[in-house]
Order: structure tokens, then sequence, then C-alpha cells
């Protein structure tokens, strides 16, 4: 409700308490009122207190200096947030003295110390706080937990920068011979979106390359307020190994950044990787509120199973404050088992089978794209008639699997291939023990022998016919050589 003021000796006060609330609005993005004086005339009490919170828009809202309410259409509101509002106990806002202070204090809400009982309010899910009725006196307002913020559709908000303290009057003077003492303030936060995606790999065996990308929405920022800090960091699950550099775009447009990767082990695995934005990135930042800024990290797959990845997001907090969590998105990788045994006879395995693996069976049939596992493209069977193809990717999903396909291109001594691909479905469900295959393989056939009095005999006996005139023939040369060599010496 409004009041006419009855004594107007307020100008002084109500310049400086204006001056300071529009460098308070500044700075938390016209959160609160603007504060005037007459060191006489108040207001018949109580008056009252709503705290309507929404992200922070871009531009900046226009100062709502009278503390009425304002057209919030197209605002994001903001639940779940919670103020606690403390009595200044050290104001009298009937005296010149207690507006000098309220003014003072309005201008560096940190210098109010002398503090009455708290009260604690929170936003329901269209941003408002219930209207809590108040004595008249000066308040300060402190934002004392965010973490739980939510947008309309309930989802997380991921507040990065709270609205700062600020103080406000009831009643507010509204500075042409009126009083307000049904107080409306519009906090507002900075907000960002993070979200974690993984590529499909560039392969589809370990030694593969994936691609993980955390996308974060610019946050807009209040008028006074800049991009001092903005990091991610992204730790790596030991079957990860990362292969600098980062990639980061703005809108598309690349961005210049620091990055390290610390606490990898012997191997290189593992170890988190921090990218920190430089100073011409934060302007960058700073001219485009709402952007899509997009850091993507290259790694490569050394072990099977479930992979998971999560990123942070640290804006205008050291990395070791508290960022912002992307969702976990995950790669599955399994392994599969060949048992190569004779045909009839799982425990006569044989060892020498060379193997391929292939992404379809045309592929198989034509024996093209044979998948590199691990750099090796064949697979040959050990004494145990076993050989394991050590990693093959299962999806990005926990639901997912691929079908592959085993082809044998070669049998073991005195066996025959398989020939016909064999499907082979790797999923994302089982990926504890590999996939197990067990592929027989008949054996050649052996020489067949004739039957007695059959034409193998008539053949053989044959053959036998020959090789004794052969002796014969060569035995008839020799005695005539013999007989002509006598001849001569006589």
């Amino acid at each position: 409700m409004n009041h006419s003021i009855r004594n107007r000796r307020a100008g002084r006060w109500a310049a400086a308490a204006g001056a300071a609330a529009l460098a308070l609005v500044g700075a938390v993005a016209a959160a609160a009122p603007a504060m005037a004086a007459t060191p006489y005339d108040l207001p018949d009490g109580p008056g009252s207190l709503t705290i309507h919170k929404f992200e922070q828009p871009s531009p900046a809202g226009a100062a709502n200096d009278s503390g009425e309410p304002i057209d919030t259409t197209g605002l994001v509101a903001l639940g779940n947030v919670e103020f606690t509002v403390y009595p200044i106990t050290d104001i009298d806002l009937t005296t010149e003295a207690g507006w000098d202070l309220a003014n003072d204090y309005a201008a560096d809400p940190s210098l109010a110390t002398a503090l009455g009982t708290p009260i604690v309010l929170t936003t329901a899910a269209d941003g408002s706080t219930p209207t809590q009725s108040l004595p008249n006196g000066a308040y300060l307002v402190v934002e004392t937990d965010s973490s739980g913020a939510t947008l309309p559709d309930g989802s997380p908000a991921n507040v990065i920068l709270e609205a700062a303290p600020f103080v406000v009057t009831v009643p507010v003077p509204l500075g042409n011979g009126e009083w307000n003492s049904d107080v409306n303030v519009y906090p507002k936060n900075s907000l960002t979106q993070v979200a974690k995606t993984v590529d499909d790999p560039d392969g589809s065996g370990l030694g593969s390359t994936v691609t993980w990308s955390i996308e974060a929405t610019v946050p807009a920022l209040p008028d006074g307020e800049s991009f001092t800090e903005f990091h991610f960091v992204d730790t790596l699950d030991g079957r990860l190994e990362y292969t600098a550099p980062a990639r980061l775009t703005l809108d598309g447009t690349p961005l210049t950044f620091t990055e390290t990767h610390v606490g990898a082990d012997a191997e290189g695995l593992g170890g988190t990787v921090t990218v920190t934005l430089d100073a011409a990135s934060l302007a960058a930042l700073e001219a485009a509120p709402g952007g899509s800024l997009v850091l993507e990290l290259d790694t490569i797959v050394r072990g099977t199973g479930d992979i998971p990845n999560t990123g942070t997001v640290f804006i205008n907090e050291p990395t070791t404050g508290n960022g912002t969590d992307t969702n976990t998105v995950n790669t599955y990788w399994g392994a599969v088992e060949i048992l190569k045994h004779a045909e009839g006879d799982v425990n006569a395995v044989l060892t020498g089978a060379v193997f391929s693996v292939y992404p379809t069976e045309a592929d198989a049939n034509a024996g093209t794209n044979a998948i590199v596992v691990d750099g090796e493209t064949t697979f040959t069977t050990a004494a145990d008639g076993t050989v394991v193809i050590p990693g093959l990717w299962a999806g990005a999903d926990a639901a997912g699997s691929v079908t592959y396909y085993l082809k044998e291109l070669e049998a073991p001594d005195g066996y025959i291939t398989s020939g016909t691909p064999i499907a082979v479905v790797v999923s994302a469900a089982s990926l504890a023990t590999p996939v197990e295959v067990a592929v027989p393989n008949p054996q050649e056939p052996a020489i067949s022998l004739p039957l007695t009095g059959g034409n193998g005999t008539l053949v053989l006996m044959s053959a036998g016919v020959g090789l004794v005139a052969l002796a014969v023939g060569l035995a008839v040369l020799a005695a005539r050589r013999r007989r002509h060599a006598d001849a001569t010496l006589s």
C-alpha cells in the first residue's frame, strides 16, 4: 500500500539512497529497490516483503527502485531457492541517522553486523517466496542456498552466480510523497546449462579413439559483473588414455586456452584434464550470453567394461570450489573368446586356427574391413584351443549391443575351415566375462583304400607288372653292355 509523506525534508537522503541502491541494483540485477528517507513520518506498520527469484536475463532489466510488482513476462522463475532475511537492529528509520546508516549499508551490505532473529524464506515453483509480514525497519537479505534451485519444469537450475546480499527497507520511499509498504524485490541468478556427450568411436576395437564433449551455455551476467575464471575439469577413467590437445569453440569459433593433464598412471592412463580459458576467451564470453561453449577431449580406449565420464564446469570459482557437474555418459566395451575344437568332440581342442572379426556379414564374406583390435586384425588359437579378441565396442547405451561377424581364415592342419561367418553379439549389459563362441572343425577326409579284387587292385597289379618289366629291361641292358666290353678286350 502507498502512503503520503507528510514531511518532505528527505531530499539529501533520497538522493544518497537512490544512488546506493542503483549501485546495488547494478551488482545484483535489480534486486533491491532504492531507498530515500524522511527522518519523520513513516506509515504505520507492518509492511511486507516478497522475494521473486528469476534467471538473470540478457540484457539485464531496469532497476526496480519502487519495490512495486513488475512485469516478469519472459523471465525464467527459479524455485527452491532459500533466502534469509535479517532485521538490522542498529537502524531506526524514524531518525536521520538511521537513514544515513541504511544508505551506508546499502552501499556495502557487509557493514550490517547488528542483526536480529533471521527469517528463512524459500521460493516456490513460480519463483516467489510467501509474502512475509515485517515491522518497519531495514533488512539484510542473503541468498543462503541455491544448490537445489529448479527450473519451472522441475529440472535442476545450475546456479553459477548467486545474488549478492542486499539491504532493503520496509517501507520504501517512492520519492513522490508516498511510501510503498508492500515491498517486492527481484534478485536474479546467473545460470548455465551443462551437458556431456560421447561420440561413437572411430573404430570398433580396443585402441580406437572416443571423443567426449562438454557443452556449457554462456551465462548472462548482471551489469557490472564479468567473467574472472572459466574452467573445465574432466577426470578420466583408468581405461582411457588422453591424447592432447583439447578443442574449445564458442558458437563454432575456436577459443584459446591453457590445459593440464595430471595424475595419469605410468602407462598414461586416467588422470585429470583441466582446460582454462584465457583473458581473450573470457572477453569473448561476455559478448556472447546464451552462446554455446563446447569442449572436446579425445581418448584412446585401453580396457573393457562400462567406462563412465563426468565433467565439471567452474565459473568465477576456484577449481576446488562449487562447480557444476555434467551428466554422466558411458562407452561400453566387451571381449570375445573363441574355442576351437574338432567336430563332435568339444574336448578335442585345436591350435593354430586363425580368425578375423568384421563389422558386417558382407565384409566377412568379402574379407574386407577387418576390425583392428589393439593393433591386430588376426587372432590365432593357442594350445588350449582358445583365443581372446580383447575388446569390441558394445555401444554407448546401457541397454545396447553390437553384432559382429567372425570368420575363420585358416584351419588347423588336417581340418577344414568353418567357412560361414559367425554372428557374435557384444552386449553392454553383460561385459563382466567375454562372449564365448565354440567353433567346430571337420577333419579333412582320409585317402580312400580300394577294395580287394576291385579296379584298384587291377591298377596296382598293372603297376607291379610294369615295375618288374622295367627291372628286367634294365638287367638285360646291363648284360649287353658287359658282353660288348668283353669282346672289345679280346
